[in-house]
């Protein structure tokens, strides 16, 4: 209690800090607000939801910020909807980094610098290679584990690999495209994909100040090490400023909580009249009570359909009342992309009844992985805030309910199947981000149908069960959770350019820092 206690006032002084000097920036000449550039690098479509589906680009322009959002191919026609010239611009970036490359140098990078075997993520990664892909990955895979026995830990080889890396990733035309564009701060959010770890080098070579502003909790811990790591990072809140401090041995002021943009969103766009819109749209009474479950991709959760299907057959007998609906919504890996399984879909399309909804995420056309609508943010606020309980098996949905203090229940097994760990559903629990999670007891892990069933009648039961354990699991992974984060991380990004030292010459001529 006293760790949160010193947490929770160190958080609060940095909260003090930003709104002082936010409030003290009033008084200075627009003239130093309105030269302030930053260059926003959006590889994911998850990011383009943090940073334009957010409110965060109308409060970046409240403060005189101007934003180029740089992506790392043609900008999609969807992205453009959201450009305002002069305020909100759009670049493509090129980089000479092949995928193949990438991939097999990200790879490589991991077993050298991560301790793969005592990483469940990462090992289950590695036994997923070696046990279910073929060929060279598979032969790959324990060639990396060899070197990784032979090197790892040794400081000498580890500054041979980041000299390498930081070789490789450089790319000549990004270098002039951020001389052209001169922005104060190049922000990732993203570090371990190739197109920004090489927009970072850059930045860094260029003596450009760069922050890490990530898309997603595990990202710290369950990706690998970043080639090039930020000088400062805005974090979701004090988990993640833990990680930031045990990983990359940042200092605590040089990292700014700030809470989650697009969970901004769960406070500010909760309408009912929208939710029973969405309801009747789906074919189930908006009137009557709902569980929800959202789904994972099937290389984390093999067998997850058949515990949705078995789910909806409870709904259908009246299992938990026959009042009580389902609505089913797929993960965008679900519907598309190489971690989808299209065997699914026909499955899923086959339980819709007058009791049992499927909710397709709306992705938007164009090369951005797994972007989605602007309204598709919408739709998802409402129906986690008008559930009754939440299941998934291991996912970002997880927050989103907590921040509608919803129940939580994770389905961590296999239907009725025994797979070995590394394809098992089971594997997700020992991840290091849901481990901290499920520290918190503020979800409920359940390991069979029977524990399921089980779980969902208490919490039907008993509504209020664990609110209290819900409410500090969601003050560990955000923060502050008032509707204002957009608004802190662009306080953030001022107060960093404001402490930033000049970089004019060095972008002119590309000396090195």
């Amino acid at each position: 209690m006293a760790a949160e206690t010193d947490h929770a006032a160190t958080t609060l002084a940095s909260t003090e800090r930003m709104t002082v000097s936010t409030l003290k920036s009033a008084s200075k000449a627009d003239s130093f607000v309105a030269a302030k550039r930053i260059c926003y690098l959006v590889s994911h479509g998850f990011a383009a939801r943090m940073v334009l589906q957010s409110s965060l680009m109308q409060e970046t322009e409240r403060r005189g910020i101007q934003t180029t959002v740089l992506c790392p191919q043609g900008v999609d026609q969807d992205l453009r909807r959201y450009e305002r010239p002069g305020v909100l611009d759009f670049e493509s970036g090129e980089f000479e980094v092949s995928k193949l490359t990438h991939g097999q140098i990200s790879e490589l990078q991991r077993y050298f610098r991560e301790p793969i075997t005592n990483n469940p993520a990462l090992w289950s990664r590695h036994l997923y290679n070696r046990n279910s892909a073929k060929g060279w990955i598979r032969w790959r895979a324990d060639l990396f584990l060899l070197i990784h026995r032979l090197c790892y830990g040794s400081k000498r080889v580890s500054k041979l690999v980041t000299r390498l890396d930081r070789r490789i990733h450089r790319s000549p035309a990004i270098a002039e495209q951020l001389r052209r564009l001169q922005p104060d701060l190049v922000v990732s959010t993203y570090p371990v994909a190739a197109f920004e770890s090489t927009c970072l080098l850059e930045a860094q070579n260029l003596g450009i100040r760069t922050v890490g502003h990530l898309l997603s909790w595990d990202n710290i811990t369950c990706k690998g090490r970043f080639i090039a790591p930020p000088d400062d990072y805005i974090s979701w809140g004090p988990i993640m400023t833990e990680e930031l401090q045990e990983h990359y041995q940042v200092a605590r002021e040089q990292i700014f909580e700030c809470g989650v943009p697009h969970f901004d969103a769960h406070l500010q766009l909760v309408d009912r009249q929208q939710l029973e819109s969405i309801l009747v749209a789906q074919g189930i009474k908006p009137d009557r009570p709902y569980l929800f479950f959202g789904m994972s991709s099937p290389v984390f959760a093999p067998h997850e359909i058949d515990i949705v299907e078995h789910l909806a057959g409870q709904v259908e007998a009246g299992e938990y009342g026959s009042d009580m609906q389902l609505v089913i919504r797929p993960h965008p890996q679900n519907v598309t992309g190489f971690m989808a399984d299209m065997n699914w879909l026909p499955r899923l399309e086959g339980l819709r009844s007058e009791r049992v909804a499927v909710n397709l995420p709306l992705l938007a056309e164009g090369r951005l992985a797994w972007n989605m609508e602007q309204s598709d943010l919408g739709i998802l606020v409402n129906l986690l805030a008008g559930c009754t309980v939440c299941l998934n098996s291991g996912s970002t949905l997880s927050i989103d309910a907590l921040m509608h203090q919803k129940p939580v229940v994770l389905t961590f097994f296999d239907a009725d199947e025994e797979l070995p760990w590394w394809k098992s559903a089971r594997r997700i629990a020992e991840f290091p981000h849901y481990r901290k999670l499920l520290a918190t007891r503020g979800v409920q892990p359940v390991g069979s149908f029977s524990e399921m069933t089980q779980t969902i009648h208490a919490l039907l039961a008993t509504p209020d069960r664990g609110a209290a354990d819900r409410k500090h699991a969601l003050m560990r992974e955000c923060g502050s959770t008032d509707g204002m984060s957009a608004a802190r991380v662009a306080d953030a990004l001022l107060e960093i350019m404001r402490g930033s030292t000049s970089h004019s010459d060095t972008l002119l001529t590309g000396d090195s820092r």
